[in-house]
């Protein structure tokens, strides 16, 4: 395998500690928290702020004046346990929209699905501008909750502003005034998407071994390709009990390019059952192993979390 660094992506409580103290960093960090009652944001509301009027220099993304940095992010997540292997399909969100201030997109619609990029039109940018009323942002900022135990999260941030939503058990929906973000949100995640050029680059990976399945599940193993790397499989195979203590490991150039073949295949079917939830893959002893693998985008850092 192709040198690359493999860091140990945090224990879900552990991540979420610490993203608590830097929530208002400069680009937002996926999580998985566990727990029925835990969330990524206090269990109470902040109200809109009506008395800030509309900032019509307040923008998206500045096109080729702009830098680099992430100016728009939205992603969401789940309060409750990621299944085993999961974990690293999910470290940044179950879908995701980041937009930086020179108006290139990056945008993930599904957990399995390949991240797309482009740059934004000024009539997208414009349509967009007003879909998520960027100039009444403010009005919007704040913490709300969701009355669901093991629900959703979802975070949308311009610049250092911030509005966060959390599944909270029992708690009050403080929400509703805040929900159309999704909406939008969502609509726009599948139409770039749709338009979008599939990324290439590293990956990030996790590799379960199950011992005992050797020739015992014809299904979710059909048409499954043999382990591509260099590296042997059980270099990196883990049991599903350790995902949770475990790191993800990142792929480069050829390995890379060869562990997203796979998942192209099992995203269309062509190997494997998308009900089993990952994309099988054999050694040359027949024994079989699942596979998780993830597009990664430039602003993530060596854990594979979003700076």
């Amino acid at each position: 395998m192709n040198s690359a660094p493999t860091q140990c992506a945090q224990l879900h409580n552990t991540r979420h500690r610490r993203y608590a103290v830097a929530i208002a960093v400069a680009a937002l960090v996926g999580s998985t928290s566990v727990g029925c009652s835990s969330s990524d944001s206090p269990s109470t509301s902040t109200d809109a702020n009506s008395d800030v009027p509309p900032d019509p220099n307040r923008k998206l993304c500045s096109g080729n004046s702009g830098t680099t940095d992430i100016r728009f992010a939205a992603q969401t997540g789940s309060v409750g346990m990621a299944s085993p292997g999961n974990q690293v399909l999910v470290e940044n969100g179950y879908d995701f929209l980041a937009i930086s201030d020179q108006c290139q997109y990056w945008v993930l619609t599904d957990k399995w699905a390949d991240v797309r990029t482009g740059m934004l039109s000024p009539s997208q940018t414009g349509k967009l501008q007003e879909d998520l009323r960027i100039d009444n942002f403010p009005d919007y900022v704040g913490d709300y909750t969701i009355p669901l135990c093991d629900g959703p999260w979802y975070r949308f941030r311009l610049g250092s502003e911030m509005v966060r939503i959390a599944s909270t058990c029992f708690a009050a929906n403080t929400s509703e005034s805040v929900m159309w973000l999704r909406d939008k949100v969502r609509d726009t995640e599948k139409s770039l998407h749709e338009d979008g050029t599939p990324i290439d680059g590293p990956v990030r990976f996790m590799l379960i071994v199950y011992p005992d399945w050797v020739g015992s599940n014809e299904f979710e193993f059909r048409n499954a390709p043999l382990w591509p790397l260099s590296t042997p499989p059980s270099e990196f195979a883990i049991l599903e009990h350790e995902t949770y203590d475990q790191a993800g490991h990142w792929a480069v150039g050829d390995d890379a390019d060869a562990l997203r073949a796979i998942a192209v295949a099992f995203r269309n079917k062509e190997i494997g059952a998308l009900a089993a939830g990952y994309a099988p893959v054999l050694d040359s002893e027949g024994t079989q192993y699942g596979l998780f693998v993830r597009d990664t985008v430039p602003f993530e850092n060596s854990e594979g979390l979003w700076e």
